[in-house]
């Protein structure tokens, strides 16, 4: 019984030790895909990228899933910021507020803007658009946030802003917890049960 144990641990500590190795190795694959030509890191602001939109807006869920799947390489410069304006009042005041200073009466969604003077109206496979505009904002000194502006200007309360993570939630885009590690948890116990299973069949 002690020799089976024995066995068992041993088998165990060696799926461990192959499991740990798995992670690095996935760790370095995504840091390495991760690298891109970015602007030298300064103290400048994040770059808000909003994204005004609507429950149920199938142009919006393609925005915000392009926006979750290629923003990472850019965390240190850019951030997103969504307000959903059908349903929530306090949003489309402001959203109402922000078509105006861009000299239009209305507007649908998805409505994205970056900086002061430059925005989307609609989405069609354009993501990267956003991303190399807000690179471009990074890099200027007279970078100004027209939306932070506008909210300032007019004392708006009671917005309710949802960052990107929060909107891919909602749009079933992601899910509340780390899909990568749970599923390599997953893989791990997979070995583990298996190493386990067939030391004692072996020694049966």
């Amino acid at each position: 019984m002690k020799k089976n144990k024995k066995k068992v641990i041993i088998i165990s500590a060696i799926c461990a030790v192959l499991f740990i190795g798995l992670v690095v190795v996935l760790l370095a694959l995504a840091s390495k895909s991760d690298k891109k030509d970015l602007p030298k890191k300064t103290d400048h602001e994040k770059v808000s990228i909003y994204i005004f939109r609507g429950d149920g807006c199938s142009h919006c869920h393609d925005a915000i899933s392009y926006l979750y799947n290629n923003i990472n390489p850019y965390k240190d410069y850019i951030e997103v910021k969504t307000y959903e304006v059908w349903k929530d009042v306090h949003n489309k005041m402001l959203f109402d507020s922000v078509i105006q200073k861009f000299g239009k009466e209305k507007s649908g969604v998805p409505f994205i803007v970056i900086g002061d003077a430059y925005y989307f109206e609609g989405y069609a496979d354009n993501g990267n658009d956003f991303i190399k505009t807000a690179l471009e904002e990074y890099q200027n000194d007279e970078y100004k946030d027209i939306v932070k502006e506008t909210i300032e200007e007019n004392k708006y309360e009671n917005l309710k802003m949802t960052t990107l993570k929060e909107a891919a939630i909602e749009e079933k885009i992601a899910s509340e917890g780390n899909g990568l590690f749970a599923m390599l948890g997953v893989f791990a116990a997979v070995i583990i049960g298996v190493g386990i299973f067939l030391i004692v069949t072996k020694e049966n």
